[in-house]
């Protein structure tokens, strides 16, 4: 290579590093618009949880509610009978408590359901329009990492290209040409969309915040159906024992101690059921202690709804986003005539 041509590959060297500016600074507005878009896809669907629990935990509550039902008469039945009677009348007793419990809980969480619904359709709308910005964001923002990259290459390498300078130039400067409408909108667009996203971003993070009650519940709610279902078996069982010796309730004491009591030694050995019972109870103050935050949780909630659903027209704005993907994509798509 001569001289004159020499001079004319490095000539070529600022239009490459002008488009490396271009590249540079895109990213850098990319990068801006990716924070408060990341954060909102957190909070969204932080939110989209929360407001599922109240369903989640009437279904619960009605399965406690009509589990204790069943249990307690398997309770009631074993009463009348001695050693058994005792630990039969306190395990009644908590099982009335648990279903009184289930359905204040069960009301509450239905309230709050009806009450989240403009949430949940906030959330809706807004749910799926911040998923794909997040994930074009993301892929615009690998893609001009790798663009720069293969810029810096070709200007390491201006000497080993096949290319002419002037089309060198020419591939610069069309792909600037391109970029500068999606560097000139997002530059004009990144403030107001930002301001909307925080305050969106704001509102499903109070939402969550506020809905922590709904996690204490679920969570109360869960421990006590793990405490119920392991006292089927037993009650069952003692039931099925029991029974064919009913008889022996209206004989003798001396008589039922012999007939009645043995039984009941060699059952309540199996099935362990004094334990479970004080499991129970236990189990049953957390449950009481967290109806009243969940009745107040939906007043909480309330205060944020207004906020999400003010600002849910955001979502154009983050449809857009796509869009201005596939234009930058495009615009890049003259690099591929460079090569070494």
């Amino acid at each position: 290579m001569n001289a004159v041509e020499k001079q004319d590959r490095e000539a070529s060297a600022p239009e490459l590093a002008r488009l490396k500016r271009n590249l540079k600074t895109l990213s850098g507005e990319v990068a801006k618009v990716q924070k408060p878009v990341d954060r909102t896809h957190v909070a969204v669907h932080g939110a989209k949880a929360m407001l599922g629990m109240p369903r989640k935990l009437s279904r619960s509550m009605k399965w406690v509610a009509s589990k204790s039902d069943t249990l307690r008469d398997s309770a009631l039945f074993l009463m009348p009978f001695p050693i058994i009677g005792t630990l039969a009348g306190r395990l009644a007793k908590v099982l009335r408590s648990v279903k009184s419990k289930a359905e204040r809980a069960k009301r509450a969480a239905d309230k709050l359901e009806r009450r989240t619904k403009p949430a949940r359709d906030a959330v809706a709308r807004i749910a799926p329009p911040v998923s794909k910005a997040k994930a074009s964001l993301d892929r615009a923002q690998a893609l001009l990492h790798g663009w720069f990259a293969a810029v810096e290459a070709v200007e390491s390498n201006l000497q080993a290209l096949e290319q002419s300078a002037q089309e060198v130039a020419r591939v610069c400067a069309e792909i600037d040409d391109g970029l500068a409408p999606e560097l000139e909108n997002i530059s004009t667009r990144r403030a107001s969309l930002t301001d909307s996203l925080d305050t969106l971003s704001a509102g499903f993070e109070g939402i969550v915040k506020a809905g922590k009650p709904l996690g204490d519940a679920v969570d109360a709610a869960d421990d006590i159906v793990r405490k119920l279902r392991p006292l089927e078996k037993p009650l069952n069982a003692l039931r099925k024992a029991l029974r064919p010796v009913q008889w022996a309730l209206d004989a003798a004491s001396w008589l039922t101690s012999r007939v009645i009591d043995p039984v009941v030694d060699e059952v309540l050995k199996k099935v362990g059921l004094e334990r479970l019972v004080r499991d129970l109870e236990a189990k049953l103050n957390p449950l009481a202690r967290l109806v009243a935050p969940l009745e107040r949780a939906a007043d909480s909630i309330d205060q944020f709804v207004d906020k999400v659903r003010r600002n849910a027209a955001v979502a154009r704005s983050l449809n857009e986003i796509p869009a201005m993907e596939r234009r930058i994509v495009t615009a890049m798509r003259p690099l591929k005539r460079l090569s070494g």
